[in-house]
């Protein structure tokens, strides 16, 4: 699951109208790192 995050993650990054959505997606990661 994470490893499909990443990839959205990279692939988001390419368009910068979707630079924010890659910052939530990287919070989010984050939160499911902690649980």
């Amino acid at each position: 699951c994470l490893d499909a995050l990443i990839a959205l993650m990279l692939d988001s990054t390419v368009n910068q109208m979707d630079f924010e959505a890659c910052n939530g997606i990287e919070e989010v990661a984050a939160i499911i790192r902690d649980k």
